[in-house]
């Protein structure tokens, strides 16, 4: 759609080829995207297409919950709820889709679900709430510091980008140690454990470090990280 063409009731763009439907309500399941069924999408009003970009208009539409579902080939496939208040559908509102294309490395799940701004806001953005902009020096690991035109912007991050991670940490903190636990059963991947102790276990294996630590007769804190697989940020 044209910038200077503004009208009344919700707009929904999204790169030429895309495909775009919009829902009711709010999408549910894993298996969400092979589930869903076109025939069951709300109809645009109008469709037109505009300098590579495709424009579904929905003229009339009640005030209530949606959710949008793009789809392109080669590209992730992404989900966002919306809630589309009594002050969007008496006023022009405008949803810009974006669309990533895949890597193909097989660190992805090929399609994400996104809430809504206005759900973060109304139900994450509290004071205690860790955002990029208010924390920028924690979203410090591989998935938020990929340049902005990665190839896989939802990819999750790969054993190699966690352990050149993990590995400069331990270069900058004296009392920073790394092990292996063993390897992962299917791909055979390093599973790592990181130690903060303030005792050398330097040339230790990770028994002899357990060992050491058990000793000082101070408590040992241990945190996992990692659980989910399609969790991309954490480390």
């Amino acid at each position: 759609m044209k910038q200077t063409d503004v009208r009344c009731g919700l707009t929904v763009t999204a790169p030429n080829g895309a495909i775009v439907g919009l829902y009711s309500g709010v999408p549910s399941g894993k298996n969400y995207f092979k589930a869903i069924s076109p025939e069951n999408a709300i109809l645009p009003t109008a469709t037109e297409r505009y300098e590579g970009r495709i424009s579904h208009f929905y003229e009339n539409l009640s005030a209530g919950i949606y959710h949008y579902a793009a789809s392109m080939e080669g590209h992730t496939a992404v989900c966002q709820i919306i809630n589309y208040t009594e002050d969007k559908a008496k006023s022009s509102t405008q949803i810009d889709v974006q669309l990533s294309k895949l890597s193909g490395d097989g660190y992805e799940s090929g399609f994400v679900m996104l809430n809504s701004k206005e759900f973060i806001e109304a139900n994450l953005a509290t004071e205690k709430t860790v955002w990029r902009d208010k924390y920028p020096h924690l979203f410090v690991t591989p998935r938020f510091t990929r340049p902005e035109n990665y190839c896989g912007k939802h990819k999750q991050t790969t054993n190699e980008e966690m352990y050149a991670f993990i590995e400069k940490l331990s270069q900058s903190n004296k009392n920073m140690y790394v092990f292996s636990l063993g390897k992962s059963p299917k791909y055979g991947f390093d599973m790592p454990l990181v130690l903060f102790t303030q005792n050398d276990v330097s040339g230790s294996t990770l028994q002899e470090a357990a060992e050491i630590i058990r000793g000082n007769g101070k408590p040992t804190v241990q945190y996992t990280a990692e659980i989910h697989a399609n969790e991309p940020a954490s480390t």
